[in-house]
């Protein structure tokens, strides 16, 4: 497959197993990598589905600009007013806010863990509730803060196709795919090889073995590398993406 090809393959087996025994990931870190994968499959599928001529590309882009207008007013209004809403937000508004994100999206937001209910040993459908019950509690406590974690989640991945679309007046960039994992790989990092990303070093390692086993060209791989983490300024921002379809979720360890 060549680097500008639309599609990319998944790892084999034997690949994948080369792939995790090479970057030495523990068995958290190549469940991440793994999910990744499959999350950027069908993003890219996604991706390449839509077909827009000139005018139908630029309606699509006026609708993004839009509603990335919208996104970073609503932030601002948030922002402004964190402590008024804070006090006098609703219960059933806050309740709503945390049943909107996941535990784990929740905690990356407040920056701590969130403490499940006592429930003795709960089957499945407690579990399931007594997480609901934290979330919501959370929430409640916290709503004004989760929800600027959730538009900024939302807006800067659009701010980001923006910007790095910018100068583009119709087609597709001849390596869009292959930038995009290497985006994708720079914002899951820290919980993949347990470090920020950089155009050299471990980082590095982990695109060039990633690509290759997707069976990507990694002629070059530095200077992408470079350019796509210099077009967005180095600090990585998670959540971007190619389109705003929603992958399935599976909770693979493995493509």
């Amino acid at each position: 497959m060549t680097s500008n090809s639309p599609s990319f393959a998944l790892p084999t087996p034997e690949n994948w197993k080369h792939l995790v025994d090479d970057l030495k990931l523990n068995p958290i870190q190549a469940n991440e990598l793994g999910i990744l994968l499959r999350h950027a499959e069908v993003d890219v599928e996604a991706f390449c589905d839509i077909h827009p001529d000139r005018a139908e590309r630029q309606e699509l882009v006026d609708a993004l600009k839009a509603f990335a207008k919208a996104l970073g007013k609503l932030e601002d209004v948030v922002t402004v007013n964190l402590p008024a809403l804070s006090d006098a937000l609703p219960h059933a508004v806050g309740s709503a806010i945390g049943d909107m994100l996941t535990q784990t999206e929740i905690e990356r937001a407040l920056g701590k863990k969130l403490a499940s209910p006592s429930l003795g040993k709960p089957v499945q459908g407690e579990i399931d509730q007594g997480t609901a019950f934290a979330r919501q509690s959370q929430g409640i406590t916290a709503g004004p803060e989760i929800f600027i974690h959730m538009l900024k989640r939302i807006h800067q991945p659009l701010e980001a196709w923006l910007s790095a679309n910018n100068a583009n007046k119709g087609g597709r960039p001849k390596d869009y795919v292959r930038d995009y994992l290497i985006i994708k790989l720079a914002e899951n990092a820290e919980a993949i090889i347990g470090q920020q990303p950089s155009s050299r070093g471990r980082f590095l390692d982990l695109c060039n073995a990633v690509l290759g086993a997707c069976m990507f060209s990694t002629d070059g791989l530095r200077d992408a590398v470079e350019r796509t983490l210099g077009t967005r300024k180095v600090k990585v921002k998670p959540g971007a993406g190619l389109t705003l379809a929603k992958a399935s979720q599976k909770n693979q360890t493995a493509p």
